[in-house]
């Protein structure tokens, strides 16, 4: 019989009931389950696997009034989980034989409460019958919370919302004051009286009904719930996240729907990622760890790192790889740069270091990719930095990377010996790293991370015989007068007597000597660098008025020039006279 195009031979298709359907060949079991199966092939074909399911646990606590049990149901609405409580998962207990449901009933009938330990224990059985849930109202205690820590439920996000006490109150009262669309209070008000009957037999008086009493709300019922939430909060979620990084914080003062669509987003998103890990490592693939500190221990994530990840630091594999530098990753709780390989994790360093190891992590990972050196370069704390002196590092104290670099055009080589002085602030000194036992420091914290990333190509260099002496500091006291006016007043002295020249200042009525020495002290003033702001543009205005005021008379008048007569009440006689009443201003 000849061939088909999908290589099955005609007999074979008869015999079979075959039917070629897309790409793939479906083979029928009689000629009526073809018949069947040719009216509607997409029912019965092969379509594309469901996305596996990522089960979400979720526990929603927040004190009264912020909105905690309805953020519970319409997360449950949106995931497709069932909202479990106190209340009914006491009630669900009841349904079956159990140990622990005759302990709950015994209980009941003897009139007492579940609660405590035997509360805890009835929600952790509950919540162990469904794969997914949502938790409200409970834990309300450290207590409860320390034995739902303790079952390891496995919860994937802790939703805590935070609400100021006036604005629960607020709240509460508001509930309180709610009316029906008649205008009657929805919940009876406290101290109305009921009328009585007087023509009842026998009659009744109004004194004789008793008040009748408000449901429990309003601020005054909350006080105390309040009080007692706030007093646990901390506790509370300390133990919840001990194990697992699951907080979700919510501001509960926001609008409802706010607060539900930002809870709602995080939750998609984290389902959408667990959903892609779990996909990608079942076909084998190297998968993105992002937001999966919901799904793993905090334990389990440190013991997992793998031969990238020493002393504590995670070093990122493509950046050694490619260019053999050491690049330490920082911290990220959200877990965005990390992924699983097998069974080991690995940080990187960016987003492209990303795709890298994605799309390469044979190479960067296999048997023939090289492994981080043995001894790795650390940096020193600032107070021991600082403490150590230049005889006990390497290069004689001075800059390796500076060095490395080398100095620019046409200068010496010993203009790259640089390091910081004596005299340099504690910040300057504390750029110290420590690799294979000897001790470099940096002139700051740029050069400090070129170090840290190659420490190999700075830390055999040979320095020169001849370096920089070192720069001693200067005792001002024990200076000759010359030297001590060098290193004091020459340089503003100098800036200051060439301004004067250019100036040539007369104050008016003033002679020429007082003019200078009240401009050179007016300048010196204005000058100061321990000036205050304040005082700088004080003495900057002073300055300008003395330089106006100099402006009125005219210097260096010669023959030619001619006498001008003025009228009287001139105003450059009356600005002149007004100053020279004044005098100059120092």
């Amino acid at each position: 019989p000849a061939p088909t195009a999908d290589g099955i031979t005609q007999s074979t298709q008869e015999k079979c009931f075959a039917v070629v359907y897309g790409p793939h060949v479906y083979l029928m079991l009689d000629e009526n389950a073809r018949a069947t199966f040719l009216a509607d092939p997409a029912t019965y074909s092969r379509g594309a696997p469901a996305p596996p399911v990522a089960r979400q646990r979720i526990v929603v606590v927040g004190p009264p009034r912020s909105g905690r049990s309805s953020l519970a149901l319409q997360l449950g609405l949106d995931l497709g989980l069932p909202v479990l409580d106190p209340i009914s998962a006491v009630g669900e207990m009841m349904q079956e034989p159990s140990p622990l449901a005759q302990e709950v009933q015994k209980v009941l009938r003897s009139g007492g409460e579940v609660g405590g330990e035997l509360l805890a224990r009835v929600v952790v059985a509950v919540c162990r019958r469904h794969p997914g849930f949502i938790l409200d109202g409970f834990p309300a205690t450290a207590e409860q919370a320390e034995v739902l820590a303790s079952e390891d439920l496995a919860l994937t996000s802790v939703a805590s919302l935070t609400l100021p006490d006036e604005a629960a109150k607020r709240r509460a009262d508001a509930h309180l004051m709610a009316t029906s669309p008649d205008g009657r209070f929805l919940r009876p008000r406290p101290a109305i009286p009921i009328k009585g009957d007087p023509d009842a037999d026998p009659p009744i008086l109004e004194s004789e009904i008793p008040a009748v009493r408000a449901l429990l709300c309003g601020s005054s019922a909350v006080a105390q719930p309040l009080q007692k939430y706030n007093s646990e909060a901390h506790k509370l979620l300390a133990a919840l996240t001990k194990d697992r990084a699951i907080l979700d914080s919510l501001d509960a003062s926001l609008p409802r729907a706010t607060v539900h669509r930002a809870m709602r987003a995080a939750l998609c998103q984290a389902s959408v990622q667990r959903q892609t890990l779990i996909a990608k490592l079942q076909k084998g693939h190297p998968a993105p760890m992002a937001g999966q500190q919901r799904w793993f221990l905090k334990a389990t994530l440190e013991k997992r790192r793998g031969r990238f990840t020493k002393d504590g630091g995670d070093y990122c594999p493509v950046g050694w790889q490619q260019d053999k530098e050491l690049l330490l990753c920082p911290s990220d709780p959200s877990l965005r740069r990390m992924v699983k390989v097998g069974r080991e994790l690995y940080v990187v360093h960016n987003d492209d270091a990303m795709e890298e190891l994605l799309s390469c992590a044979q190479y960067y990972l296999g048997g023939g990719s090289q492994p981080l050196p043995d001894d790795l370069p650390s940096r020193l704390e600032k107070m021991e930095a600082i403490s150590i002196p230049d005889s006990a590092l390497e290069c004689k104290g001075f800059c390796p990377v500076t060095f490395k670099d080398g100095p620019s055009k046409d200068q010496p080589i010993q203009a790259a010996c640089l390091k910081p002085t004596k005299d340099s602030p504690e910040e300057a000194r504390s750029f110290v790293c420590k690799y294979k036992g000897t001790l470099f420091r940096l002139l700051d914290a740029k050069k400090q991370e070129r170090f840290m990333r190659t420490p190999h190509l700075f830390a055999a260099l040979k320095m020169p015989i001849k370096l920089p002496p070192d720069a001693l500091p200067v005792v001002l006291d024990k200076l000759p007068l010359p030297g001590y006016l060098q290193h004091t007043v020459v340089d503003a002295i100098s800036e200051g007597l060439l301004a004067l020249g250019q100036a040539a200042p007369r104050f008016p009525g003033v002679d020429n000597r007082e003019s200078a020495t009240k401009f050179l002290a007016l300048y010196l003033r204005s000058r100061n660098a321990g000036n205050s702001p304040v005082d700088a543009r004080l003495h900057g205005q002073n300055l300008a008025r003395f330089r106006k005021a100099c402006e009125l008379l005219v210097r260096g008048a010669v023959g030619r020039d001619l006498p001008k007569a003025v009228l009287p009440g001139s105003e450059v006689v009356e600005e002149f006279m007004a100053r020279h009443a004044e005098g100059p201003r120092a």
